[in-house]
Formats: structure tokens, C-alpha cells, sequence
């Protein structure tokens, strides 16, 4: 069997990163929901018009997508800090249990 060993620091460092690209996410939902929102992609001739029918059908929905993707991740980072603080807990009530029973047993 091997060692299991946990850097909860790393962890927390993880979920920082993890946050910062479901934030980025976000943004770039937003940024790309402005840009194509805002633009005559297709020209005004007959296929362009239903071109942009399609478009305006699609795009929204794919741009919701995308940022409740950015939600998502932001989740799991909220998610991995709280498995750092958990663990860290943990750890820190161990350590004052072992140093209770070696006071008990008069070994500290």
C-alpha cells in the first residue's frame, strides 16, 4: 500500500487557479455574447438572413451554456478549498487528540 500525502496549501493553491478560469469563463461568455450580439455576420441577402435567424436561435443559448460552465467550475473550486479547510481541521484535531493521550499517559 502506498502513502497517501495531502498538501492542503497545494490544494488550496489548485482551487484559487480553478476559480480564476471559471471567472474567465464568465467574462468570456459575456464578451462573446457582446460581440456577436452586436454584429452583421451573415450580410442581407436571403441566406444571410436566415443565417442570422439560426444565429439568434443558437448563440444565446450556447453563450448560457458556456457561462453556467464558468459557474460550474468556480463550484468546484469553492469545493477543493473546502476539502483543504476540512482536511487541515482534521489534521489539527488529531494532532491535539495524540497530544492529549501522551499527556495522559505522562509521556509530554
Amino acid at each position: 500500500m502506498s502513502d497517501v500525502r495531502v498538501r492542503p496549501e497545494e490544494i488550496t493553491r489548485a482551487a484559487r487557479a480553478v476559480e480564476e478560469a471559471g471567472n474567465q469563463f464568465g467574462r468570456d461568455a459575456e464578451s462573446l455574447g457582446n460581440e456577436t450580439s452586436s454584429a452583421d455576420l451573415f450580410g442581407r441577402d436571403e441566406l444571410g438572413v436566415a443565417l442570422v435567424e439560426m444565429h439568434n436561435v443558437a448563440i444565446p443559448e450556447a453563450i448560457d451554456y458556456y457561462g453556467a460552465t464558468g459557474n460550474c467550475v468556480t463550484e468546484t473550486a469553492t469545493g477543493m478549498d473546502r476539502l483543504a479547510r476540512a482536511y487541515m481541521a482534521v489534521e489539527e484535531d488529531n494532532s491535539a487528540e495524540v497530544v492529549g493521550i501522551f499527556l495522559d499517559l505522562g509521556i509530554v
